[in-house]
């Protein structure tokens, strides 16, 4: 089953530290494949190296470790992401 999801975060080395929601084990992977299209879903593996030490939200369809037709909704600028960092550290301990 499918489910719209939004995911809040800072990207360190190119992948994504979830903050919100708290994350589980595993890495979770984003793709701007659409969950039906007859494609793997690496083929569309979203770069997130252009956000390096940013918080970003992203939101697709989640299935299992892939966020499909995943797109980033909103990046934050330096400021508020040392906020981010600060309201969230405690999740990290």
């Amino acid at each position: 089953m499918s489910s719209i999801a939004q995911f809040l975060g800072i990207v360190e080395r190119e992948k994504l530290q979830q903050i919100m929601p708290r994350a589980r084990t595993g890495a979770r992977r984003f793709t701007s494949i659409a969950p039906q299209e007859a494609r793997s879903p690496e083929s569309g593996e979203l770069s997130l190296g252009q956000y390096e030490h940013q918080a970003i939200m992203i939101e697709g369809v989640k299935q299992g470790v892939w966020l499909y037709s995943a797109q980033v909704t909103d990046s934050a600028g330096p400021i508020l992401t040392a906020v981010v960092r600060k309201v969230f550290q405690g999740n990290k301990k």
